[in-house]
């Protein structure tokens, strides 16, 4: 029952998190990657801001002890869009999904420097069985491919510095307060870091980007529980469904089409993914 449970909140996950790559990706036609990224963080910080002050704890969800690490997780989750949402600009759907798992060899290897734990050769060794499966996916020959391709690698990885930050503050912070602190710092750094680039938007393009702000909450808070409540290996076998569902949308609804070297090296990157959890999590 709780498996059952577990796989129910990832899988929930997953669906919006795909929405929301398609919603990017077609927002990506009207808007620049930079007013994305900072009306994203800006809506979801006044979204979460208002939930906090209408809880009936209101104030204490402000007080955290780790503003520096709570700032690291933003400056992660910042730099970790603005590559995601580009190479979905560039690659398909269930591509750029298949290779955001790549996150979970990144953590494998961070873990031990910030977070001090012992990880087993194991876990070493499927993560590269895992960059196998990159180098059958990103063809070379064409540019647009592997430049999405790569964009999106760098995107895992600060999501993977994103996820060590996250377990450190989940030790002494609500979900929500963490959630708070990432919108709120990541608004602060696209205005610092894109202020020349961004503008004001219409009123289509303020419903659009409420929608994605929501979208990418709603998946944010499923991966939170799903996370929270057990067993690794099977949260990521859940996670697997987010490509079933990217390609499904990519395929119906924008046309995209994936050669078989995909699909080899999805394999490859989904089975080292299953191997890396399972023996994390019994190095721990």
């Amino acid at each position: 029952m709780i498996i059952s449970h577990e796989i129910g909140l990832d899988s929930f996950s997953s669906f919006f998190f795909s929405i929301l790559g398609l919603e990017i990706k077609i927002l990506g036609e009207q808007l620049i990657i930079e007013n994305i990224v900072f009306y994203r963080c800006f809506f979801g910080t006044v979204l979460i801001f208002s939930i906090i002050i209408f809880n009936k704890r209101g104030s204490k969800l402000f007080y955290t002890k780790n503003i520096s690490v709570q700032f690291s997780r933003a400056l992660c989750g910042t730099i970790a869009m603005y590559f995601g949402y580009s190479a979905l600009s560039l690659i398909p759907l269930a591509q750029a999904s298949t290779i955001s798992f790549t996150k979970i060899f990144f953590v494998s290897l961070l873990a031990p420097l910030f977070l001090k734990e012992i990880i087993r050769k194991k876990v070493f060794i499927s993560s590269l069985v895992g960059f196998i499966g990159i180098f059958l996916i990103i063809n070379p020959a064409e540019f647009n491919n592997l430049y999405g391709s790569s964009l999106s690698i760098i995107s895992a990885f600060f999501v993977a510095g994103g996820i060590i930050c996250s377990s450190i503050l989940m030790k002494t912070n609500k979900t929500i307060t963490i959630i708070f602190y990432h919108s709120l710092f990541s608004t602060f750094i696209c205005l610092f870091i894109f202020n020349t680039k961004l503008s004001f938007i219409n009123f289509s393009e303020f419903l659009s980007l409420t929608l994605i702000t929501a979208t990418a909450l709603i998946g944010q808070f499923f991966n939170t529980l799903s996370y929270k409540s057990g067993e690794a290996n099977i949260t990521v076998i859940a996670g697997y469904t987010r490509i079933l569902f990217s390609f499904s949308l990519g395929y119906l609804i924008l046309n995209e089409s994936l050669n078989e070297n995909f699909f080899y090296g999805a394999f490859f990157i989904l089975f080292s993914a299953f191997l890396v959890a399972k023996y994390y999590k019994k190095s721990n």
